[in-house]
């Protein structure tokens, strides 16, 4: 696993002594990974690899109700962006590749299958 942060910070302020209004920035999630050379994940057909970000920005407001319950409500806007590349374990590329020869596909077609995006596939 790859070094990768996951900073965040927060800002509130309290305008009166019953509002208060904050601003939160995080990278809740993440993942930063790629398996070495002579692993399973890593062979003929590739690495496997992932880089996977997230990020989330909060604004939220808030009131006294009572002398000990506040209210509490806000928008969040989140994004999610990431590469991720699989490698076929040895095994399964052979297993798979057997079923392609059953089926009459050739080598070449097997591995244009396994190389196209999911949103290639799905066309």
């Amino acid at each position: 696993m790859d070094d990768f942060d996951l900073p965040s910070a927060a800002i509130k302020i309290a305008p009166t002594a019953n509002t208060a209004l904050a601003v939160i920035y995080e990278q809740p999630f993440g993942v930063d990974t790629e398996y070495p050379a002579g692993n399973i994940f890593n062979n003929r057909m590739g690495t496997t690899e992932a880089r996977v970000e997230t990020t989330g920005i909060t604004l939220l407001g808030g009131g006294k109700i009572s002398n000990n319950v506040w209210l509490y409500g806000g928008l969040e806007y989140q994004t999610l962006k990431g590469n991720i590349t699989g490698a076929q374990p040895v095994g399964l590329t052979t297993a798979v590749s057997q079923v392609g020869e059953v089926l009459g596909l050739s080598t070449a077609d097997y591995y244009n299958l396994v190389d196209k995006p999911h949103s290639q596939l799905r066309k």
